[in-house]
């Protein structure tokens, strides 16, 4: 019985990882765009079609999910891995606070 635990154990997990992995994307900043890659390909996303920024609060490190206001080459959202910070557990991620602030400077300087 247990190696068949085992069995279902390793698969399962196999499983999670693969799926976990494949949707994280890099991200950096470029300017007034944001340029995404899955490590194969990449696409510039402008700032101002960030419409939400989402991050974990008990998971570290921090994975922080952008929703766009219409759907990118992977869809509407996308998740990436924070920079490892010291941090208490329920403050936002410094990186979390400038892309915030550069989405609504952005926005208004296009007069969103």
């Amino acid at each position: 019985m247990l190696k068949w635990f085992l069995l279902f154990a390793l698969i399962f997990g196999s499983w999670y990882v693969i799926w976990f992995s494949r949707r994280l994307k890099d991200v950096w900043i470029e300017g007034e765009y944001l340029v995404v890659s899955d490590y194969v390909s990449e696409e510039r996303i402008p700032i101002v079609r960030v419409e939400e920024i989402t991050e974990t609060r008990l998971w570290n490190p921090k994975h922080i999910k952008l929703r766009f206001s219409r759907s990118s080459k992977w869809g509407e959202e996308i998740v990436f891995i924070a920079p490892l910070r010291f941090q208490f557990v329920f403050m936002n991620h410094p990186l979390v606070r400038e892309l915030r602030s550069l989405v609504s400077s952005a926005k208004r300087e296009q007069g969103h």
